[in-house]
C-alpha cells in the first residue's frame, strides 16, 4: 500500500486536518492516510493528555483515513526519522510518505537527521495558506538546488484550505467562544465533556 503519514500534536484535531488528509489521498492516489499523534513533542511543546488527543483523532477516521498509535506506544519523544525507519522495517511491502505543511518548513532543519529524511524518504508538502512560490521555499528550507522525485509539492490551486489551527481552537474554548464548524461535533462534545483547554 501507499500510505501518507500526517504527524502532529492533534491538540485538538480539526477540520483542517481532515481536509488535508482527504485531498492528499485523492490527489496522489494513495491507499491510506494515517494520522499519527506524537507522545511527547520534540520541541518541548506542552500537550494535553495523550489519551484525550488520541480519542479525538479517532473521531476523524473513515475507510481511508486511519489513526495510528505507533508513536504513542513508544512513550518517548517522537522523531520523524525514527518513526519512518521503524515503519519501513516493519511494513516492508508498503511505501510511506511523510506530510509536511508549509509551516513545518521553517523549522525543518532543526529536526533530527533532517538531511537523511530528505534523501531517504518520500515527502509531501502542502500549503496551509496562500504564499509566494512554495517550491522556492521548499528548495531554500531543505537546502535543495532542485526538487527531487521523492518530494511532492502540492499546488494551492488544487486544494481547499482553511485558516483553522489547533491554537485558534484552544484560544476560543478558553474564551468560551464557539468552535462549531471548526471541529466535528463529536470532537466538540469531547472537548466540552472533558473540560479541555479551559
Amino acid at each position: 500500500m501507499k500510505i501518507a503519514i500526517l504527524g502532529g500534536s492533534f491538540d485538538p484535531p480539526h477540520i483542517g486536518h481532515a481536509l488535508a488528509a482527504l485531498q492528499i489521498r485523492e490527489l496522489l492516489n494513495l491507499d491510506q492516510v494515517w494520522l499519527m499523534p506524537c507522545f511527547i513533542h520534540p520541541f518541548g511543546k506542552k500537550l494535553s493528555n495523550v489519551n484525550h488527543r488520541f480519542a479525538m483523532a479517532k473521531c476523524l477516521e473513515n475507510k481511508n483515513i486511519k489513526v495510528s498509535d505507533f508513536e504513542l506506544r513508544n512513550k518517548k519523544i517522537s522523531y520523524t526519522i525514527d518513526t519512518l525507519d521503524a515503519l519501513s522495517k516493519k511494513y516492508k511491502n508498503d511505501i510511506f510518505y511523510w506530510i509536511l505543511s508549509s509551516e513545518d518548513l521553517e523549522s525543518f532543519q532543526k529536526w533530527k537527521n533532517w538531511q537523511e529524511i530528505v534523501g531517504k524518504y518520500n515527502l509531501i508538502i502542502f500549503p496551509r495558506r496562500p504564499q509566494a512560490s512554495l517550491k522556492e521555499k521548499v528548495k531554500k528550507c531543505l537546502s535543495l538546488k532542485s526538487i527531487p522525485d521523492n518530494i511532492t509539492v502540492i499546488s494551492l490551486d488544487k486544494l481547499v484550505t482553511t485558516g483553522i489551527s489547533s491554537t485558534i481552537i484552544r484560544e476560543r474554548v478558553k474564551k468560551n467562544l464557539p468552535i462549531t464548524y471548526m471541529v466535528p461535533e463529536e470532537i466538540e462534545n469531547f472537548i466540552l465533556t472533558n473540560n479541555l483547554y479551559k
